[in-house]
């Protein structure tokens, strides 16, 4: 795995599906899993969490509570998602996430979690976003 030191806590780690994770070295912790973060994130957040609760539920709107916002692949692989699925329905989607210490643009920017200029204005957008205040990152 390909590694680089960002400061005394963090390093940018890649997993094994080619996607990228920090390592909080003061925490001996990963943010995501060393086996595949983006595949985590799919396989947990959007497969058996937003996919499930739709196919599985009759709601007008979705609440999504992320405790530890992190590097944001979570919040921007549902946004990703949500654009998408909410096409030509009124169902709307709440998503809120909790940190306590944002990753600053040295960070996120090494993650090389968007590919399109459309998803690097989206990702941007999720890192950029005012705290403690409602950002609309997709129409519903």
């Amino acid at each position: 795995m390909n590694q680089e030191q960002l400061d005394n806590n963090l390093i940018i780690q890649e997993t094994a599906d080619g996607s990228f994770t920090l390592f909080n070295e003061s925490l001996n912790e990963r943010y995501h899993s060393k086996h595949g973060a983006k595949s985590e994130s799919e396989y947990v957040f959007i497969k058996q969490g937003l996919e499930y609760c739709i196919d599985n539920t009759a709601l007008d709107e979705i609440h999504i509570l992320e405790i530890g916002l992190g590097t944001g692949l979570n919040a921007f692989l549902t946004a990703l998602r949500w654009q998408q699925i909410s096409k030509g329905t009124e169902l709307k989607l709440y998503y809120t996430g909790y940190e306590t210490t944002i990753i600053n643009e040295l960070i996120y920017s090494q993650l090389k979690y968007p590919i399109t200029e459309k998803e690097k204005g989206l990702f941007l957008k999720i890192h950029q976003s005012k705290w403690n205040h409602w950002t609309a990152l997709t129409p519903n």
